[in-house]
């Protein structure tokens, strides 16, 4: 079943930002991995169809990179990582789109076990330059019984293709934090790691970009409220982030990204630091959801798609103008 409020996102995109990229995030809901539909129904491997849709939205959205979380490793072929599911993917996307799942430094899991997923970037070669791409290494620290990362963090450096050139450029970090949504201790040292790790990372590999983008599943709602209607959670990490530059596109007006019996959960995040703010195309942040309205017709999308919904952002592609 198609859900797609084509007019709707055409005339957004072509009329204010035709000259601008589209960057996503999404939690793919086991993409090539057994286990789709906890809390709903147990839910079939995606088939052809299934996979041809999607990418048919990836590009009605007119999306450039998408970070995605929850992607399974099925192979490896010296040394890269492949997912049988993206490659069905790439069919329907064409010729110019390539993937990368971040390496598992445990190897390859058994095929069904939840710790085979990684994050991973889909990206459109016309649109992008791909400069490098490096998993963080953070340290795995228990904090409230709970390892900080259950996948590594993930980054990607792109420069956008601008006149024949090279544009502005960007430096993506894609995130899965622990699942749980009352893990907020250990979503905050995960971040406090993550942001910290960056500069000596990016020393080490000579990479000078100050535009940064953190995004993907934190499993963190800093604006759920008990019955009687007080913050759940702490906030402290996203009270850090603002602390060292990074402003959240979400927030509680924006309603929610994930799906749930409520329709509430706002678990996933982009936030982006006041140099990477200078090319963010005002206004231009949405999560898409398909038009519909009952949990029964969302339950319906998902069963194709995915129980979360994509994260959207424009970069405005102009000449570069920092110094890396």
């Amino acid at each position: 079943m198609k859900f797609f409020p084509l007019i709707l996102i055409l005339l957004f995109n072509s009329a204010l930002f035709s000259e601008d990229l589209f960057i996503a995030s999404s939690n793919n809901e086991h993409f090539g991995s057994p286990g789709r539909g906890l809390g709903y129904k147990n839910l079939p491997m995606r088939n052809a169809e299934d996979l041809q849709q999607l990418g048919e939205l990836i590009l009605q959205l007119d999306l450039s990179v998408l970070a995605i979380q929850e992607v399974a490793i099925h192979q490896e072929e010296n040394g890269i990582a492949k997912n049988y599911q993206l490659d069905t993917l790439l069919e329907t996307l064409g010729p110019s789109w390539q993937y990368q799942i971040c390496p598992n430094p445990q190897g390859i899991p058994q095929e069904n076990s939840f710790h085979n997923m990684q994050n991973a970037y889909l990206w459109n070669n016309e649109k992008l330059y791909l400069e490098n791409i490096f998993a963080l290494d953070t340290p795995s620290i228990t904090v409230g019984r709970k390892n900080t990362f259950d996948r590594s963090p993930y980054a990607a450096w792109f420069s956008c293709r601008y006149r024949n050139d090279r544009g502005n450029d960007f430096l993506l970090v894609n995130l899965h934090l622990t699942s749980g949504q009352d893990n907020d201790e250990n979503h905050l040292a995960a971040m406090v790691m993550v942001e910290q790790a960056l500069n000596p990372t990016l020393r080490d590999l000579d990479i000078t970009e100050s535009d940064r983008i953190i995004l993907g599943d934190f499993n963190d709602d800093p604006w759920a409220e008990d019955d009687r209607g007080r913050l759940e959670h702490m906030d402290f990490l996203y009270r850090y982030m603002e602390y060292k530059g990074y402003q959240d596109l979400s927030s509680s007006s924006r309603g929610f990204t994930r799906m749930n019996d409520q329709l509430d959960s706002a678990i996933d995040h982009i936030l982006i630091n006041s140099s990477a703010r200078r090319h963010y195309g005002e206004n231009s942040f949405y999560i898409y959801r398909p038009s519909v309205e009952t949990l029964e017709e969302y339950q319906q999308w998902r069963e194709t798609y995915s129980d979360h919904f994509p994260l959207i952002f424009a970069l405005e592609v102009r000449r570069d103008d920092d110094n890396d």
